[in-house]
């Protein structure tokens, strides 16, 4: 026989995957941990008449409201080979030989990390653990009361990252009738690192907190505003007590750099002798020539 609690646990998972609008969501696990990730539960008063209704009731020994998180990574590697050879003639004494070969190649990564807040939406929302409660990657919105009572409380904002690399080089081979004419070598690579803040939020007209240990805030908002305030005017109904609080913020940033050089030089060479005429050195901040001594 199938167990019960088992399938009521499969039940709220398959009912949070598909953005239920219900009249109230109810789930009493005093003994277990209940964990949402990247949902959106939403419960509305239908009957202005039934105060019951839009109710979000959670009792658990732990609580875990964190977003999901989705990652792509990605790799190239490209590859190019160039051979050109030109001979003219001129009548039957003169004659022009010309060509040049190249080579060229680029490897690049990417690593990125989106997350997907889960979102809480109702009249009311009443939560209650026994012993921690972690909200990261989360917006709880209730228009009337937000109640949460815990012993350890944890409200944090994520972080989408992104993180890239670009590596290039290349070199060059110039022919002409008297041999290798010119000489060429660049070098380059890029590097990005991203990270944006995705808010965490617990909103509602009344904000009612209860911590009986330590409150940890990392970057979020905790606020009391009026339905309808676009503002978002504090209307002075936030009440926290905690026994110590700690809070820290969690920053956007973006570090870009890049670099490269190129090497140029020509000049004429044969069996015999050789003579350089010109080396340019090419760097992003720099253009130099030199020129060798006679």
């Amino acid at each position: 026989m199938p167990n019960p609690f088992l399938l009521s646990i499969l039940t709220l998972i398959t009912t949070l995957a598909i953005t239920p609008t219900i009249a109230n969501t109810n789930l009493n696990t005093p003994n277990k941990t209940t964990t949402i990730i990247g949902s959106n539960l939403q419960a509305n008063a239908n009957n202005a008449d039934n105060t019951n209704n839009g109710q979000i009731n959670i009792n658990s020994q732990n609580l875990n409201i964190l977003s999901s998180q989705d990652t792509n990574n990605t790799k190239s590697n490209t590859q190019h080979k160039n051979l050109n050879v030109s001979y003219t003639l001129y009548g039957t004494n003169s004659s022009n030989l010309s060509g040049s070969i190249s080579r060229d190649s680029s490897t690049s990564t990417s690593q990125q990390t989106t997350h997907n807040n889960t979102n809480l939406t109702a009249t009311n929302i009443n939560l209650n653990t026994i012993q921690d409660t972690k909200i990261k990657g989360a917006n709880l919105q209730a228009t009337n009361q937000l109640n949460l009572n815990t012993k350890n409380l944890e409200v944090s904002s994520v972080q989408n990252k992104h993180k890239a690399k670009t590596r290039s080089q290349g070199a060059s081979l110039g022919i002409g009738s008297s041999g290798v004419n010119s000489v060429g070598f660049n070098q380059s690579k890029a590097d990005e690192n991203s990270k944006t803040v995705l808010l965490t939020s617990m909103t509602a007209k009344q904000v009612n907190i209860n911590t009986q240990a330590h409150t940890q805030l990392t970057g979020s908002l905790i606020a009391a505003t009026d339905t309808g305030d676009k503002d978002g005017n504090d209307n002075g109904q936030l009440n926290l007590t905690t026994n110590s609080l700690s809070a820290s913020s969690l920053n956007t940033t973006s570090n870009n750099k890049s670099n490269s050089i190129g090497l140029n030089a020509g000049g004429n060479a044969n069996t015999n002798s050789a003579k350089l005429n010109r080396v340019s050195l090419i760097t992003p901040t720099t253009n130099t020539i030199l020129k060798p001594k006679s």
